[in-house]
């Protein structure tokens, strides 16, 4: 399994070396940059990280402004919000803009490893939904590629031929 990969959009060096060591040491590839517009210019470059640790107050380009441009731009990867504060009216906000969590500094490994599980595990079953009907599409009724096993092929046959009938059919 290939390692999982996290940027972390952070401007506090010692919080951002803090969570660059805690995630290398739960065996993430992680970077980590200070500004949006780093964090942009990475992504630009071709990296793709499967999750994002993104800071609310960040100079130059603030969270929010990276989070409204990540999501206008159609990124599928999940973003987990760090802020210190925890005012309703900013959580509501980034969840609103597509955050996949909100943690409110200073928060707790525990925290941190569970929303980046389900943050994870959420866009797996978006990638596997994705897949699987990107399949589906390609399955046309000539097509028996959607059924791998012989028996089902069979059966797929017979509802063929007694698909115009009107009488019960039971398979």
């Amino acid at each position: 399994m290939t390692k999982r990969t996290i940027l972390i959009i952070e401007d506090d060096e010692s919080v951002r070396t803090y969570l660059l060591r805690f995630l290398a040491s739960r065996g993430f590839n992680v970077e980590a940059v200070g500004t949006g517009e780093a964090a942009f210019a990475r992504l630009a470059a071709g990296y793709s990280p499967n999750a994002i640790l993104l800071d609310l107050g960040l100079p130059g380009m603030s969270g929010h402004d990276v989070l409204a441009r990540l999501k206008s731009q159609a990124t599928a990867i999940p973003a987990i919000i760090l802020s210190g504060m925890g005012e309703i009216s900013s959580v509501v906000a980034a969840m609103k803009m597509g955050a996949s969590d909100y943690l409110v500094k200073p928060f707790e490994e525990v925290e941190l490893e569970l929303a980046l599980e389900n943050a994870l595990e959420k866009q797996n079953l978006k990638n596997e939904i994705k897949h699987l009907q990107q399949k589906l599409d390609q399955t046309d009724d000539g097509d028996d590629s959607f059924f791998t096993n012989p028996k089902m092929q069979r059966i797929k046959e017979v509802a063929k031929q007694v698909a115009d009938a009107d009488v019960p059919v039971l398979i």
